[in-house]
């Protein structure tokens, strides 16, 4: 199998190396080949990767990363162009895709050269977008299933939508993927900045910080509260990358609120141990996602480290948390929704650990991830 990836963050880094696990368990990964961007290292995110000899890595030149990123018809040849060259080079038909859809018009133009599979992140019956963005959706889909060079077609934490999808498109190509939890061990003696204070609430918002995570929101709910005399109550902690989108209005705020509540910001990526650190010291974390037809890695946290989340009401986010029983939802998840929560169950967010684990974690393990792929792909039926 040839896992291809033009970016080496967040949810890419987590799933290549789930596949990389995998192989390695079943002690075949001579078979794997992994074309990645020329800032991998093994030692992003503090992740392990065994006997990375005998796994094949290819990087992608500067040039050939700034071109896969290109828009409209230049990136979708470019992208073309650079899928051909390493599926040729790797000498591999299966081809794995982290993001499956921003690939799909330049496999068409490819002509049968491989087989490709991947995931799908967003799932368009489970958006809330007009008519349109559904007609998309569906073209979208439909082609996917028709395409001879379309594999699998990975629906990540959408069990349902597999069913109606193949369903509706007389298909067996659509396939359930649990979107795993990254199993952390957090260094109890580590040197972190930040420790637990049980004299305040800690909202925890992570991950890329941007205006689709609803961070802004976030920011505007400690504004609140910060104008309401809540601010000696309460602790903010935003942990991850703050995106050009928000970052100049972000730190606008940041600053106007000094003084007034305490907001901590690590802007940078963080490893998994240390985001684990965050989360134990956090009282909630906070998914104000504008964008709720697809899931978040988010939720493997918070079932691993027992802390409730905020997250909207609607979409497969919505369904997840209540199905899970991972925390409260909100009809509509702006900064007054999340004030409303947080005021009116503080009692309930402080005794949340003291509640059983989530069957989120038994059936959202890594190994029900790897298999999904590895069950799947190349099986042609």
């Amino acid at each position: 199998m040839l896992i291809f990836e033009t970016g080496i963050r967040g949810h890419r880094l987590e799933y290549i190396n789930h596949v990389y696990h995998g192989f390695y368990d079943r002690e075949s990964l001579s078979e794997l080949k992994i074309v990645v961007p020329t800032d991998f290292n093994l030692s992003l995110g503090g992740l392990s990767w065994p006997r990375s000899e005998e796994c094949t890595f290819y990087y992608l030149s500067e040039e050939e990363q700034a071109n896969a990123q290109l828009a409209g018809w230049r990136g979708i040849l470019q992208r073309r162009r650079i899928l051909k060259k390493y599926v040729a080079k790797a000498n591999d038909r299966e081809v794995f895709l982290v993001f499956l859809v921003t690939y799909i018009p330049s496999i068409i133009l490819m002509l049968g050269s491989a087989r490709f599979s991947g995931v799908v992140y967003n799932i368009y019956t489970r958006s809330c977008g007009n008519g349109l963005s559904v007609l998309k959706g569906f073209l979208l889909f439909l082609l996917m299933r028709l395409h001879p060079s379309v594999d699998r077609i990975f629906l990540l934490n959408d069990q349902e939508s597999c069913a109606a999808f193949n369903a509706k498109f007389d298909s067996r190509k659509f396939c359930y993927l649990a979107d795993p939890f990254i199993p952390v061990s957090v260094d109890g003696g580590g040197d972190y900045e930040l420790s637990r204070n049980m004299e305040v609430t800690t909202v925890l918002h992570f991950g890329g910080l941007c205006h689709r995570k609803g961070t802004m929101e976030v920011l505007k709910l400690a504004a609140l509260l910060a104008a309401e005399g809540e601010g000696p109550r309460y602790r903010f902690i935003f942990a991850g990358k703050v995106y050009e989108d928000i970052k100049e209005e972000f730190y606008a705020h940041v600053e106007a609120l000094s003084g007034q509540i305490d907001v901590q910001v690590i802007d940078r990526f963080c490893e998994y141990s240390y985001l684990g650190h965050l989360c134990e010291i956090s009282d909630v974390l906070a998914l104000p996602y504008k964008n709720v037809g697809q899931s978040s890695g988010l939720l493997g946290f918070a079932a691993q480290f027992n802390r409730p989340v905020m997250g909207p009401e609607e979409g497969l986010l919505g369904t997840l948390i209540r199905e899970y029983e991972l925390g409260y939802t909100l009809p509509e998840i702006d900064a007054d929704g999340m004030r409303t929560l947080l005021l009116e169950n503080e009692e309930g967010i402080k005794q949340w650990p003291e509640k059983s684990p989530s069957p989120y974690l038994q059936t959202h393990r890594p190994a029900d991830f790897q298999n999904a792929i590895l069950n799947s792909v190349g099986r042609h039926v």
